[in-house]
């Protein structure tokens, strides 16, 4: 079985009219979700040294996280599992997930033959 670590990236997008702070505040929620998983870390994605004059040292992409886990089918079926839990049946509501280039979205509304994508997402993956 291959541990190695992993670092995926997560985007929400909460659909048309949602401002950069519920956007934020979604992001914050997943989160706080995803932290409750065996993952090694979870933090907001960034893109690159913030502008000048500014107080932070990054800048924040809003709604993006990185996850860093474990690259075995465990964990990445548990981080699928409680995005589509946080997900809900909220169907505006989407997850982007980026892992080595590829990428699965995730919407709220759920059925067997998105469930077989993931599966073969997540194969794909610790297959690498």
């Amino acid at each position: 079985m291959n541990t190695e670590a992993a670092a995926l990236e997560l985007s929400v997008d909460a659909g048309p009219g949602v401002d950069d702070d519920e956007l934020e505040r979604l992001a914050r929620s997943l989160r706080a979700e995803l932290l409750e998983l065996d993952v090694d870390s979870v933090e907001p994605a960034t893109t690159g040294p913030a502008p000048d004059g500014s107080r932070a040292v990054e800048a924040v992409m809003i709604g993006a996280l990185v996850v860093r886990l474990a690259r075995d089918s465990e964990a990445l079926s548990s981080l699928v599992h409680t995005v589509r839990g946080w997900l809900g049946a909220h169907a505006d509501r989407r997850v982007r997930i980026e892992f080595d280039g590829d990428v699965i979205e995730l919407a709220g509304a759920s059925d067997e033959e998105r469930q077989r994508l993931v599966d073969a997402w997540i194969e794909r993956h610790v297959r690498a």
